[in-house]
């Protein structure tokens, strides 16, 4: 299995074409960290993504993508 990892913010106007490319170069999974207002998690639920929301102000993403590649 391929795993895609990925902290988003507010990223409602790129991120179906981004998780579209990923899906379509063999990622099998991808997940993700949003601290989004726009729509940005829907968007990825609806592409199969894991979606985990936090009220994250300040987007630690350093925190974020280790918690999510399981450190």
């Amino acid at each position: 299995m391929i795993a895609a990892v990925t902290t988003t913010r507010d990223e409602a106007d790129i991120i179906e074409a981004s998780a579209r490319c990923l899906l379509d170069q063999g990622v099998d999974l991808i997940l993700a960290i949003d601290s989004s207002t726009d729509g940005t998690a829907e968007i990825l639920r609806g592409l199969g993504a894991e979606v985990t929301l936090v009220d994250d102000e300040v987007h630690h993403q350093p925190y974020w993508m280790n918690r999510l590649a399981g450190e």
